[in-house]
């Protein structure tokens, strides 16, 4: 989630949402933002361990979130248009309330 946020705080021109939602058997953390948008074609690269278009970025924060949200049996991925912003999801499983 820092990762997410780190990111979006990094490409917004002026605004950063986030939002949970509850969707029964998972939850799903959502991180908008206004900047310039993920081009469709980079949106896989985006999750692979040293991608990165920032100068002087590793290319790891990305690839890292996704191996611990996957590790945790959830999914991450981007959705964007040109120059109206980039939303990042993650769900994780709800957990059980009868375990708590």
């Amino acid at each position: 989630m820092t990762n997410l946020l780190q990111n979006a705080l990094a490409e917004a021109r002026s605004r950063v949402r986030i939002r949970t939602e509850d969707h029964g058997s998972e939850v799903r953390l959502v991180v908008e933002d206004d900047g310039p948008g993920v081009p469709e074609e980079e949106r896989e690269a985006i999750f692979e361990p040293y991608f990165t278009k920032k100068e002087g970025g590793t290319g790891l924060g990305l690839a890292i979130a996704k191996g611990i949200v996957e590790a945790h049996g959830g999914r991450i991925w981007a959705q964007s248009e040109p120059d109206r912003g980039a939303t990042f999801y993650f769900t994780l499983g709800a957990a059980d309330s009868a375990r708590q």
